[in-house]
């Protein structure tokens, strides 16, 4: 069976990446020698970011299945498309997918850290429920990601058609036509408070916005590398 491995998101300059996630609770993974570009890990105990220096251009979900090969067999005969495989006994097995909104999704066939023994409960920003994914077609994405072996926990209407699929040690939202963007989205009962000391701290924060968005969002905070951290009113999440 597959699992989630990392939310791999490309930068620039992974120290100030790693600085800024430590600040603010994560913690480092010991990582392997699979990738031929810089490569760090950051958790919180229940998120998994990968920082790469190469190798992506766009955040994007990674799912490990050691039988790599017969899991892209039946992908292919469920209608999927792979974007490029690489599937032999001297390479790094990985094959590219697309949702069907264009967005990247990376398969491989092993680990390529170790995962560390961190608590959700030392982030600044609260448990991380979300990986926000904004959807032409919620139908057709729903249908995408439970062909992934995820499966449909909650959904709604309000301020816009959305589901949450959760599955494989990972959540994501999808919201249809969200004026959202792609991010991690964390949430707690007193985010309020954790804002108003991110601010005194000299955190700067996205305004929420006066558009539809994610319900219960008090802002956001970008990263170094240019990740969207949405910071959420525990209301905003279903029991």
């Amino acid at each position: 069976m597959q699992r989630f491995l990392e939310l791999a998101v490309p930068t620039a300059d992974i120290q100030a990446s790693l600085a800024f996630y430590e600040a603010l609770g994560f913690i480092q993974a010991p990582v392997g020698e699979t990738w031929e570009h810089g490569y760090a890990v950051i958790s919180d105990g229940r998120l998994l970011i990968g920082l790469h220096a190469g190798g992506f251009d766009d955040i994007t979900p990674v799912f490990v299945h050691s039988g790599l090969k017969e899991w892209h067999r039946s992908l292919t005969a469920q209608g999927i498309e792979c974007e490029q495989a690489e599937l032999d006994a001297d390479s790094f097995n990985r094959v590219r997918l697309r949702d069907p909104d264009d967005g990247p999704v990376l398969l491989v066939e092993a680990r390529t850290y170790s995962p560390p023994a961190g608590d959700p409960s030392r982030s600044r920003l609260g448990f991380f429920g979300e990986y926000v994914l904004p959807t032409h077609d919620l139908t057709a994405a729903r249908r995408f990601w439970e062909t992934l072996g995820l499966m449909e926990a909650w959904r709604g209407d309000t301020p816009q058609p959305w589901a949450r699929l959760t599955g494989s040690d990972v959540t994501l939202g999808l919201y249809e036509n969200a004026t959202v963007l792609p991010g991690l989205a964390f949430y707690t009962p007193d985010m309020a408070e954790r804002v108003d000391a991110l601010r005194r701290g000299g955190y700067r924060l996205r305004p929420p916005g006066r558009r539809p968005g994610l319900p219960h969002c008090h802002g956001a905070l970008t990263a170094p590398e240019g990740t969207l951290l949405y910071l959420c009113d525990e209301a905003g999440w279903p029991e």
